[in-house]
């Protein structure tokens, strides 16, 4: 499986591990989708955050269409990196004045607002 687009998809579980064990999953795709009904609980994005940022995955696109509040997930500096680790990335919620400085020093990066920074292009969805 090469693509996957999830849309009111429910993973909600009993099972304490479930949200890792969703975002370990996810990482082991090329090109993730999520869109905005999809109940994504924080610790799946903070999983998803932490494998990018230092395992060997095979993700090279991630898009996350509902808006969260990346503030304290992550550091500036960690932000340019998961962005320099993915061929695309879009991420739609609240930011800090200093990861969207961050995020500016790339040149192929496109900031919509205050509520989405894109890193490549979406062509392939």
């Amino acid at each position: 499986l090469k693509y996957l687009i999830l849309r009111n998809f429910d993973y909600t579980d009993n099972h304490e591990d479930i949200n890792v064990e969703f975002a370990d999953a996810l990482c082991q795709l090329e090109n993730v989708k999520l869109h905005g009904d999809l109940p994504l609980k924080i610790k799946t994005l903070e999983r998803l955050i932490q494998n990018i940022l230092t395992r060997p995955i095979k993700m090279k696109c991630l898009l996350i269409m509902q808006r969260h509040n990346f503030r304290n997930l992550m550091s500036p500096g960690e932000l340019l990196t998961m962005m320099g680790k993915m061929e695309l990335l879009q991420l739609k919620g609240s930011f800090t004045q200093e990861q969207l400085q961050a995020a500016r020093i790339l040149p192929d990066v496109k900031i919509f607002g205050n509520v989405i920074l894109r890193k490549g292009t979406d062509a392939i969805f």
